[in-house]
């Protein structure tokens, strides 16, 4: 058999077994315990080729980002593990508005912040809620949310919309202990 060329550990989303190192070669698999041998540019292209390493080509997930804190890194570092691209939409200060709310970062800063991080492929302005338009704009494969959104009367909706389009919706664990709304009220506290 072959020696392999390298070895990737998904859930660190980090090469290992190195013996040569071709940049274009990094890849992801969807199951964190899943490790795929590569031994040689042919099995590598094949493997590829054939969405053996993620499920979806293009998940899209969006925020306000305003005070980043772990938990929107949290959702955004394991959507990223699921996919090839992902699109994250960005929420403008105008759609913040509409709610009543304001931003404290501004939207100039937010999304720079995000487009900063390497497993964001894009980061794109989120200026209406509108998920299935979005969804069909992007071609997404997938939507990501925090679970807290689970069976609301919101997502069911969206659930039915964007079923009839071919896109699933991936709830993910929310990050009960921080949220940028409690960051903001310790502020004010002090």
């Amino acid at each position: 058999m072959p020696r392999p060329l390298k070895a990737w550990n998904n859930y660190y989303g980090e090469i290992i077994n190195c013996d040569i190192f071709y940049e274009d070669a990094y890849v992801r698999c969807l199951k964190d315990e899943e490790r795929w041998l590569v031994y040689s540019a042919d099995h590598y292209l094949y493997l590829y080729r054939n969405r053996c390493f993620n499920k979806y080509h293009r998940i899209y997930t969006t925020g306000v980002y305003d005070m980043f804190h772990i938990g929107h890194l949290n959702i955004l570092r394991r959507a990223s593990k699921m996919c090839d691209e992902l699109i994250v939409g960005v929420t403008t200060d105008d759609l913040v508005g509409y709610k009543g709310k304001h931003s404290i970062i501004s939207f100039a800063d937010r999304i720079r912040l995000v487009r900063s991080l390497p497993f964001v492929t894009k980061a794109v302005e989120q200026e209406d809620m509108d998920k299935v338009k979005a969804c069909k704009h992007y071609q997404i494969n997938a939507i990501v949310v925090g679970d807290d959104w689970k069976n609301t009367a919101k997502w069911n909706n969206y659930e039915k919309q964007l079923k009839a389009l071919g896109v699933d919706v991936i709830y993910l664990p929310y990050t009960k202990r921080v949220s940028s709304t409690k960051l903001v009220e310790e502020i004010k506290k002090k």
